[in-house]
């Protein structure tokens, strides 16, 4: 169908299918397989999966506050939070007994209250007080039943009430008395009111913990109590009844089929509760020891239950070895890059404003992560101190993170771009706000691709290796931040981002070498990752960590050589997010499955901005061609440092080349510029087979501006020289053509002369320049100095009248010296000056007899001088020495 009748027909031309290629549509469909593997074999696989929450917040907490007032304690002036917690040992001792394989087989309602690998945490805690302070605590099965009581000894004077009453059904359960006399005068069914007996009822008196001795069985029964409705005194009961209050107890709310045995019982100093041992071993090996304090009136102080086995963690050293490998692959590649921030900043090879963006990115991330925490959040502090600490957090920790990740970027993006340049192309979009394009948006979809191939194999992995134990920790991310999707994004785009540019940029442009073999560092990155134990998957085995984290690195690497760091960053961020969420539909009656909406809402929005930017196009003006500052400054750099050596070739045109073979003259001299080109300048110009001129110059300043003005001098002193017989009438004019082309501020100073080789006469003119030295065969030298103003400072006559010439007549072995201040204002490292005084005495002193020889006398007494100092200006110098004959008098 042709396009015309496509748009006839009135379908919608979907061209922006053709933008993405044949490859990406095969990575799509591998990741919706690999999206199916995760949905299947994720509830197949992980322990997750056998948690069942049926008791709501609302009911935790009336379940937990029935319970403490059953036991005379009143929690209604507490606030209470709740969360959801792993047994994560108790997880790690049935994998480790039966496999993971067994345990997931379990049916998970006969787990739910015998071993409660998910249970509820209800806590009370003082309205202002901090919640990780002294709290009343009542841990909950996943269907509700208390296995775990804590009220602390003090703190809580002033709002928990256990008064003098009684628990009539356990002392009914240890006296002789009828239950219905204890209740005769009491309107309350459960509890005695009969203050007066309470006071008097005391444990016996055992000072001390169980010894090891007493431990295997109970201490000797003392005598059980008689209560007489007249006796007076203390009334002691025995271990027989503190154990039998403690089963009444244990039989309550303890965990369901265990046959619990005494194993001590004893009276800690200073205390009126005895504490009760109970054990037992049930399947898999695993060990139930319940500790119940009571008090003499009958009350439960005090449930905790311990699920434990003895078996010895046989790969423990091999995890810490992989530890301290992760550990010190990190540290390395820190200091690394480090060391390349610094010398790429004092190169001035950092994106600054690339590494700065990144840093807020980086510090927003982290501050959705850290004031979702409901440890910051749901503190039991007030408002005000809540909302400091929230503000310190994001202040403090948000600046850090930008500095790190400011350091972090800045060095990785400086390394990647000496070879891997393609690759930060997406990245560069985004930093600069490009998001609907296609090169953004094909990166996204890819991202999301290989995020779904990650969830894959790491089911796989799970799959395989379903025999070996996976480690968790006690909190999940749902059950530690109040709004979960926040706290994951950030957690999960914190990772991606310091994997993608420590592990896959760093090491990817640390192993590149000239030679352009991509795969060497390709591989190095997927070790990398093994050797880091980048995996959400953590086995309790240090190998199979390390063979997870290689598939990770193999798939990372590969999207990063096939397509660039955009597309593992996303890769990786994706797969972190529905990672931290998947209990949201993995663990029945979470609450997280809220964020685990809010999340399928978020990659809906991200593949909607995918595919417009794919429809866009990958037409981008003036920002598809990226490049950083201080790229654009280093070529900027290296195109003027071109046209310097290219204007520094052309000045050196202008020079001679060779002196000129004259009779009678033996002539040297020297050119060095302080910067690539200078504003000095020296000339000889052979007028006739008799004359000879010579020139020497210095433009104000340095650089192009005094290159190009030295041009101009020559250009004007070498029109006007075979005009004008005169040297002072030559500078007349040129500082006259001068001011007409030179900008005000702009001046020369230069000494003008004209030789005769036969008779030895001198003849010229000084525009403001060093004098010249003259020095007589017998060594005598003194300063040529006739008067002359700079060309360019005077613009009226003033120049014409103070310039003035003079004639000098030179004998045989006469030398001349020109030079510029480059010379004799040369400093050493103490900014002493060389001067014109030493200039004229190491002349005279110099055993040299040629000019060459004497040039080379005085610059290296100069550069002796200097010894390594900075060179602030140009340095020339012309030598001429006469070798004819002087004229006859009169001549």
């Amino acid at each position: 169908m042709t396009d015309a009748e496509q748009k006839n027909s009135g379908r919608p031309r979907l061209r922006w299918l053709g933008a993405i290629p044949g490859s990406d549509w095969i990575l799509f469909a591998v990741a919706v397989f690999c999206a199916g593997v995760y949905l299947w074999g994720q509830p197949r696989v992980n322990p997750e999966s056998l948690a069942r929450l049926r008791v709501s917040t609302p009911q935790a907490i009336a379940t937990a506050t029935a319970v403490l007032a059953e036991n005379g304690v009143d929690v209604s002036g507490l606030r209470a939070t709740v969360s959801r917690r792993r047994n994560a040992a108790l997880l790690a001792e049935i994998q480790e007994g039966e496999g993971r394989r067994t345990l997931m087989r379990q049916n998970p309602d006969s787990l739910r209250d015998h071993l409660p690998t998910h249970f509820l945490s209800v806590r009370f805690t003082p309205q202002e007080g901090s919640i990780d302070g002294p709290a009343v605590e009542v841990w909950l099965t996943g269907g509700g039943k208390p296995w775990r009581m804590r009220v602390p000894q003090s703190g809580f004077e002033d709002v928990i009430v256990r008064g003098q009453a009684m628990n009539a059904d356990a002392i009914a359960a240890v006296a002789n008395i009828p239950r219905y006399a204890l209740l005769a005068e009491n309107d309350n069914n459960t509890v005695l009111a009969d203050t007066t007996l309470a006071r008097r009822l005391v444990f016996f008196q055992r000072i001390g913990l169980p010894s090891q001795a007493d431990s295997t069985r109970p201490p000797p029964p003392r005598e059980g109590t008689r209560f007489g409705i007249g006796a007076s005194g203390p009334v002691v009961l025995g271990t027989d009844a503190a154990v039998a209050i403690a089963r009444l107890h244990a039989n309550r709310y303890n965990l369901s089929g265990w046959n619990l045995e005494v194993d001590s019982v004893w009276v800690p100093p200073g205390e009126r509760t005895a504490r009760v041992r109970l054990a037992a071993t049930g399947d898999w090996g695993i060990r139930n020891e319940t500790e119940i304090a009571v008090t003499p009136t009958g009350f439960l102080a005090e449930l905790r239950t311990e699920l434990d086995t003895d078996r010895e963690d046989t790969a423990s050293s091999l995890n810490v070895v992989a530890v301290i490998l992760a550990v010190a692959t990190f540290l390395i590649l820190g200091i690394v890059l480090l060391v390349t921030f610094f010398r790429r900043l004092l190169a001035r090879s950092i994106d600054v404003k690339a590494a700065l963006i990144d840093g807020l990115a980086f510090s927003l991330m982290f501050v959705s992560f850290i004031v979702t925490a409901r440890d910051v959040l749901d503190s039991g502090s007030s408002i005000w101190i809540r909302l400091l600490g929230i503000a310190a957090a994001v202040v403090a920790g948000g600046t850090a993170m930008s500095l790190l990740a400011f350091l972090i970027s800045g060095a990785a993006d400086s390394l990647a771009r000496r070879g891997w340049a393609g690759k930060l192309l997406t990245t560069s979009l985004l930093r600069q706000g490009a998001l609907l394009n296609g090169f953004v948006g094909t990166a996204l979809l890819r991202g999301l691709a290989f995020g779904l191939v990650f969830l894959g194999v790491h089911t796989a992995f799970m799959w395989v290796f379903g025999d070996y134990p996976i480690v968790f920790d006690a909190q999940s991310l749902g059950g530690g931040m109040v709004r979960p999707f926040l706290g994951a994004l950030g957690l999960a785009g914190l990772g991606a981002y310091v994997y993608t540019l420590i592990i896959v940029l760093t090491v990817a442009s640390l192993l590149y070498g000239p030679r352009r073999k991509k795969w060497i560092p390709i591989v190095g990155v997927a070790i990398a990752f093994a050797i880091s134990s980048v995996s959400p998957v953590a086995f309790d085995n240090a190998w199979l960590g390390w063979l997870s984290s290689l598939g990770v690195g193999s798939v990372a690497a590969f999207a990063f050589w096939r397509y660039d760091a955009l597309t593992v960053f996303a890769a990786l961020s994706s797969s972190a997010l529905v990672w931290h969420l998947q209990d949201g539909w993995l663990m029945r009656g979470s609450p997280v499955w809220v964020d685990l909406v809010i999340a399928g809402v978020f990659f809906l929005v991200v593949v909607v901005v995918a595919v417009v930017g794919v429809a866009r196009g990958r037409s981008v003006p003036g920002v598809d061609e990226y490049v950083p500052s201080y790229i654009r400054e280093l070529r900027q750099q290296e195109r003027m440092h071109r046209e310097l050596e290219i204007a520094h070739q052309v000045q050196e045109s202008f020079l001679p080349h060779e002196m000129p073979d004259v009779d009678h003259l033996d002539i040297a001299a020297t050119c060095i510029a302080a910067e690539e080109v200078g504003g000095d300048y020296y000339d000889l110009v052979r007028l006739d087979e008799d004359h000879l001129a010579l020139a020497i110059g210095d433009v104000s300043g340095k650089g192009i501006q005094a290159a190009f003005f030295m041009t101009l001098t020559k250009g004007f002193l070498r029109s006007l020289c075979r005009e004008q017989s005169s040297p002072a009438e030559v500078l007349r004019r040129m500082n006259r053509l001068f001011i007409e082309s030179a900008p005000r501020g702009v001046f020369i100073s230069i000494v003008y002369g004209i030789i005769n080789v036969r008779t030895g006469e001198f003849t010229f003119a000084r525009a403001g320049h060093n004098p010249v030295i003259l020095r007589r065969s017998d060594g005598e030298s003194h300063h040529l100095q006739p008067n002359g103003i700079g060309i360019g400072l005077d613009r009226g006559i003033g120049f014409d009248n103070v310039m003035e010439e003079s004639l000098v007549q030179l004998r045989s072995g006469d030398t001349l010296v020109f030079y510029t201040d480059g010379f004799s204002e040369a400093r050493n490292a103490k900014h002493e000056e060389y001067g014109d005084r030493r200039l004229l005495e190491r002349v005279a002193s110099a055993a040299a007899d040629s000019a060459h020889a004497l040039l080379d006398e005085v610059y290296t007494d100069v550069d002796r001088f200097v010894a390594g100092a900075e060179r602030h200006d140009d340095m020339t110098m012309l030598v001429v020495r006469f070798t004819g004959r002087q004229a006859a008098a009169g001549h």
